[in-house]
């Protein structure tokens, strides 16, 4: 099953995601990488992408800022698809867009469960 999941930035994500050198344009703010990492438990490497967003006065930033990395914040991502960073992210911000009705939507699970619709929960599964 293809997945693209929002990566728990622990030290050693962290750590990797701040030290990525080369990064592709998306536009003027943002920008993308890709780095291959195996964390504690895991029985094998897997992918992640990070998306790096420039601060700007006018704009709140949605993702966090990694301490040796001035004038950025970072989402990082793992996933099992190929393709570029910019793709994914997009990929994922459309399924995302559907997460806080599924989200608010908790407690009537059984109900949206037996009447799926593109509304419906797809935690994880783009």
């Amino acid at each position: 099953i293809p997945y693209i999941v929002v990566a728990r930035l622990t030290q050693t994500v962290k750590r990797k995601a701040a030290g990525l050198a080369i990064w592709t344009p998306i536009d003027e703010n943002y920008a993308w990488a890709r780095f291959t990492l195996q964390l504690q438990g895991w029985s094998a490497p897997r992918e992640f992408f990070a998306i790096r967003e420039r601060i700007r006065e006018n704009k709140s930033a949605v993702g966090r800022r990694l301490i040796d990395v001035d004038g950025y914040t970072f989402r990082v991502f793992v996933t099992n698809r190929q393709g570029d960073g910019a793709e994914l992210w997009r990929d994922y911000n459309q399924r995302a867009c559907c997460e806080p009705l599924s989200s608010s939507a908790g407690r009537f699970w059984a109900t949206a469960a037996a009447r799926p619709c593109s509304t419906s929960p797809k935690v994880g599964v783009v």
